[in-house]
C-alpha cells in the first residue's frame, strides 16, 4: 500500500503535469493506473482526476495543438539563409564575348518535420524555396528563381517520405528523401541539396547483430526515379530511367576521439533514354541520352580526430567511370583526331581531398574548411554534382576554402571562396560543360530554428 503522504504528492505531481506538457500529462495516466491498482484511490476518483487534468491542459498553449494518437514523436525544424554571391566565369572559347560576372542576393527558407509513428513507421516532409533539384536558393529580382519586382517567392515540396524499421538497424524508405549515402555532402558526385525520389534500403549490421566492438558496417542501396518516359511511342519502346546506387560503409572507432570510415560504392543508370536533365542550378547538360556511359566506382571516406581538443576531419572522395570511353565519345563527342579532341585517362576519374576543423553548434563556435578537387570530363554526371563548385562544370580542378562563426546558438555567419580552372586546355566539348576559369564568393547569414 502506498502511504497517504506519497499519494498526496503523486496527485500534486499529476496536477503539475497538466501544465508542463503533453509528455508528462501522458505519464500521469500511468501513475493514476498504479494508484488505483494499489488501492490508494478509487477508479471513479481516478476518472475525475483524468477529466480535470485534461480540462486544465486544454487551457494551456500546448493543449491547443492536437496530435493524432498514432504519432509517438514529432520534431519541427527549419532555417532561413540570406546570401550574397559573386560569380566570374571564363569559357574555353570566345573569351572576348563569353566572359561573365554576376552578383546575386539570394535567400533560402526551409520548413520541415520528422515524425515517428506506431508499428515501427517514421516519416517526414519539407517545404523549401527554389525549384531546382540541387538548390533551394531563390535569387532576389530574378523571375526564374524567386520573382522580380518584389513579387512573392514560391514554395516547393523538397521532401515527402515514409520509412519502416521492422528490426533495429534495418530500414526502408519510399518517397522524396534525404540522400541516404555516406559522403554525399562532399559534393564531388552528389550535390548535398539533392533529395532523390524513389526507394532506399539500409542495413546497419552492427545494430542487427548486436556488435559492441569498434566496428560499424552499413550497407545502403537506392533505386531512384531519374526520368519518367512513355514506355511505348509508335514502334519505339523504352523504360523509365532509374539511378541505381549501392554502398558498403565500414567504420572503425579507435577510441572516443579517433574514427576512420571508408565507403566503396557503385552508381549507374538502368537505361540511357533520357531526353533532358534539368537538376543543375547552372552548368547543366541537357541532351539526348545524357545518362549514357555512367558506371561509377566510388570511394569516399574520412578520418575524424581531435587536435588540441578541436574536432578535425580529414576527408576524401574518388570516382572512376568504368564506361568513360563510351561517355566521352557518344555524349561529349570526344572522338580523337585533333589534340583538343583526344580522350585521355584523366577524363575518366575525379577526386577530392580536404580538411574540416571545428563545428558550429553554439555561440562563439568557429569552423574552417578547405578542399581541392579534380574532375574529368567523363568522371561524374554534371546534373548531380555540386552546383556551387564551378557551377557544375566538368574538366575542372580547383579549391574551396571557408569559415563559419556562431553569433548565437542559432545564428551562423559563413564565408566561402572557390576558384576553379580547366583541367585540359582547349578541350573540344560542349561549352555548357567546359570553362577556362570560374570563381565564386559567398557570404551567408543563417538562422536555424
Amino acid at each position: 500500500m502506498i502511504p497517504k503522504t506519497t499519494s498526496t504528492l503523486a496527485i500534486l505531481a499529476l496536477a503539475g503535469a497538466s501544465l508542463t506538457g503533453s509528455a508528462l500529462a501522458q505519464d500521469a495516466g500511468a501513475l493514476l493506473d498504479a494508484l488505483v491498482q494499489e488501492g490508494v484511490i478509487k477508479e471513479s476518483k481516478a476518472e475525475s482526476i483524468r477529466a480535470k487534468l485534461s480540462a486544465d491542459y486544454k487551457k494551456t498553449s500546448a493543449g491547443k495543438i492536437l496530435i493524432d494518437s498514432s504519432v509517438k514523436e514529432l520534431k519541427l525544424s527549419g532555417d532561413a539563409r540570406f546570401r550574397f554571391q559573386w560569380d566570374e566565369t571564363g569559357p574555353q572559347t570566345n573569351r572576348a564575348t563569353g566572359h561573365t560576372v554576376q552578383q546575386r542576393e539570394r535567400l533560402r527558407l526551409r520548413l520541415g518535420t520528422d515524425f515517428k509513428l506506431s508499428d515501427d513507421f517514421f516519416g517526414g516532409f519539407q517545404l523549401s524555396t527554389g525549384q531546382k533539384g540541387d538548390s533551394d536558393n531563390a535569387t532576389v529580382g530574378d523571375s526564374t528563381e524567386g520573382g522580380a519586382s518584389f513579387s512573392k517567392v514560391p514554395i516547393y515540396i523538397s521532401k515527402a517520405f515514409l520509412g519502416w524499421e521492422p528490426i533495429k538497424g534495418l530500414t526502408a524508405v519510399v518517397g522524396k528523401q534525404a540522400n541516404p549515402f555516406y559522403g554525399n555532402d562532399q559534393g564531388l558526385v552528389w550535390d548535398n541539396d539533392i533529395n532523390p525520389a524513389g526507394l532506399s534500403e539500409k542495413a546497419e549490421f552492427h545494430k542487427l547483430l548486436g556488435w559492441t566492438g569498434p566496428w560499424e558496417v552499413t550497407a545502403t542501396a537506392g533505386q531512384f526515379i531519374f526520368q519518367d518516359n512513355k514506355e511505348v511511342v509508335g514502334s519505339a519502346k523504352q523504360n523509365d530511367t532509374f539511378l541505381l546506387q549501392g554502398q558498403i560503409a565500414v567504420a572503425y572507432k579507435y577510441n572516443d576521439n579517433n574514427k576512420v570510415t571508408i565507403a566503396p560504392g557503385f552508381l549507374t543508370f538502368n537505361n540511357e533514354s533520357t531526353s533532358t536533365a534539368n537538376l543543375a542550378n547552372s552548368g547543366s547538360f541537357t541532351a539526348t541520352n545524357s545518362s549514357q556511359g555512367l558506371q561509377l566506382l566510388l570511394l569516399p571516406g574520412d578520418y575524424s580526430t581531435k587536435i588540441a581538443g578541436v574536432k578535425t576531419k580529414f576527408l576524401w572522395d574518388f570516382s572512376y567511370n568504368l564506361d568513360g570511353k563510351v561517355r566521352a565519345k557518344e555524349v561529349y563527342g570526344i572522338t580523337g583526331g585533333a589534340h583538343s579532341n583526344v580522350r585521355t585517362a584523366k577524363d575518366d576519374y575525379a577526386w577530392l581531398v580536404g580538411v574540416a576543423v571545428g563545428e558550429n553548434k553554439k555561440k562563439g563556435d568557429v569552423s574552417f574548411l578547405a578542399n581541392y578537387r579534380q574532375v574529368g570530363i567523363a568522371a561524374v554526371d554534371p546534373n548531380l554534382n555540386d552546383s556551387d563548385f564551378a557551377g557544375s562544370y566538368l574538366n575542372v580542378r580547383g579549391f574551396k576554402v571557408g569559415t563559419g562563426y556562431n553569433l548565437s546558438n542559432s545564428v551562423v555567419l559563413n564565408l566561402a571562396y572557390q576558384n576553379a580552372f580547366n583541367l585540359r586546355n582547349e578541350l573540344n566539348t560542349p561549352s555548357s560543360l567546359n570553362v577556362n576559369n570560374h570563381q565564386i564568393i559567398q557570404a551567408d547569414v543563417t538562422v536555424k530554428f
